[in-house]
């Protein structure tokens, strides 16, 4: 039996788990299910002995042996992407090829299949990609591959998406999917044209919270009208089954005023869980353009 007796722990300043207490007896199948940040990878440390309790323990049987696999990446020394890619035999055949093709053309054609591939990488990450050009012409893209379906589409480099995890998407849950419906997306690029001409353009990632984060940008930039860094840094809030999740910088009693009953979660600074808004902004009278990457989800912004 694994016993969790009286667990407490802290991360960050943040309570975790207070006098928790839980029992598995031998052979029982249990699955940890849980928002990002509620605790679940360090239950998990916590059981392996990778931290340390603050309070109570967490008994093992005699003999017990434990595995697991890296969350970030498969245990071993190839990244998560290298494990992906190798899956690809095509692609595989592909960069052998490229070690001793000699015909000019053979090696373009290699060439802009491996630059199709290299995009895998920044659709495993990128939340969006939002450009505003010198002419006053706006263009923004979100994309997501969700869970990640593992599989490349051939002589593309392009994995497919599996979506079918987003509670907003499927709430019926997994297997409830009707076949052949297509799925749609929660997904917001937004564009914004004021009477004075400004024109703004934004995305984010997110889950769920994307209509949250999105929302709490725009109301900084046009009602409180705050700069576009300002806007994207300032802390959100996202309420959500009960909840009221708030990063650092709010008032603790305007917060449980606006909770009206609800609980309060208090996050330390800020966080991906809360979106990611990438943002940029054209003042055609004055050609002064702006633009602002999330840093809660590791978001740049460039002029040219």
């Amino acid at each position: 039996m694994l016993a969790i007796r009286n667990l407490s722990f802290s991360l960050g300043g943040r309570l975790l788990f207070d006098d928790a207490t839980a029992a598995i007896p031998g052979g029982h199948k249990v699955g940890i299910v849980g928002r990002n940040g509620t605790g679940k990878t360090t239950l998990f440390r916590l059981i392996e002995g990778e931290l340390q309790a603050d309070g109570g323990g967490i008994e093992t049987p005699r003999g017990f042996r434990i595995g697991g696999v890296a969350q970030e990446a498969p245990a071993g020394p190839e990244s998560l992407l290298d494990t992906v890619l190798a899956a690809d035999t095509q692609r595989a055949s592909l960069l052998a090829e490229a070690e001793t093709a000699t015909d000019p053309g053979r090696i373009a054609d290699i060439a802009i299949a491996g630059e199709r591939i290299a995009a895998v990488g920044d659709l495993a990450t990128a939340s969006g990609e939002i450009v505003i050009d010198g002419a006053g012409n706006a263009a923004g893209l979100s994309l997501s591959n969700g869970e990640g379906s593992s599989y490349l589409v051939p002589e593309t480099g392009i994995m497919l998406n599996n979506m079918l995890g987003e509670e907003d998407l499927n709430p019926g849950g997994f297997h409830q999917w009707a076949e052949d419906t297509r799925i749609c997306s929660m997904m917001a690029p937004t564009l914004i044209e004021e009477a004075s001409g400004i024109l703004t353009i934004m995305g984010s990632g997110g889950s769920n919270r994307i209509r949250t984060a999105i929302l709490q940008v725009l109301i900084n930039l046009l009602e409180h009208d705050m700069r576009i860094e300002t806007a994207v840094t300032s802390p959100r809030i996202h309420v959500e089954g009960g909840t009221l999740s708030a990063e650092d910088g709010f008032d603790g009693t305007d917060l449980e005023m606006a909770a009206d009953g609800d609980t309060v979660e208090a996050w330390d600074g800020v966080n991906l869980f809360f979106g990611g808004v990438h943002a940029v902004r054209h003042d055609p009278a004055r050609g002064h353009y702006s633009g602002a990457g999330d840093p809660r989800r590791g978001g740049v912004s460039s002029i040219l």
